[in-house]
């Protein structure tokens, strides 16, 4: 890398893309950055509903810092979408070290687009023994700007209710989670990123449709 890097201008196209990608990887404190994002997201679960700004110097969308912080090699991710590409994947793989595997064996599962009825009804939700084992939800809502839904929100973490405005999910799939995690402690974890932010729904926050 460091011998491309001072001869780039002779590079061919496919040796400039492995640099950009080197440089977008290697130009950041990974510690600096896990430790922030790690704070971010212990106060988003603790917080339902509220939306925590993830913006840093470093040049990583919201979901690479959430997929740094909470994926390694001791667990499996699932990317599921209209938009997967194995780009993607490998990008995750690179920054993490995590093992790609199905939806039903992942610890984490990452879904862009909309229309994942159907696939939810395979993540992991945990047993009573160990409801731990529950997936975590997380949505990669940065491009999606439509649709919107409108939730009653209460639980732990929040006084009485908060009615809660989302973008880029639907009504259908809220429902859905809705479902999932009626038998709690069973249930799945939900992060919603987006391009400047997180906001998280934990299994225990029970949600109600606004008409």
């Amino acid at each position: 890398i460091k011998k491309m890097w001072k001869r780039k201008r002779k590079c061919s196209q496919a040796q400039k893309s492995i640099l950009v990608l080197w440089w977008k990887v290697n130009m950041f404190d990974e510690v600096i950055v896990t430790q922030k994002t790690f704070r971010i997201l212990m106060n988003a679960m603790a917080n339902p509903g509220k939306f925590y700004s993830t913006i840093m110097e470093e040049n990583l969308s919201t979901l690479e810092k959430i997929c740094l912080t909470l994926l390694d090699h001791e667990v499996r991710f699932s990317i599921v979408g209209e938009k997967v590409k194995e780009e993607n994947i490998n990008r995750i793989i690179y920054l993490t070290g995590s093992r790609y595997t199905t939806i039903e064996e992942a610890d984490y599962v990452i879904l862009n687009g909309n229309a994942h009825n159907e696939i939810l009804n395979n993540v992991k939700i945990g047993t009573l023994e160990e409801p731990e084992n529950g997936a975590t939800l997380i949505y990669d809502l940065l491009e999606n700007k439509s649709p919107q839904v409108k939730l009653k929100i209460s639980g732990p973490g929040i006084k009485d209710f908060m009615e809660v405005n989302l973008t880029g999910i639907t009504r259908e799939e809220i429902e859905k989670i809705k479902k999932i995690n009626l038998s709690y402690p069973l249930g799945v974890d939900v992060i919603f990123c987006y391009e400047d932010g997180i906001m998280c729904l934990p299994r225990s926050t029970m949600i109600d449709m606004v008409e």
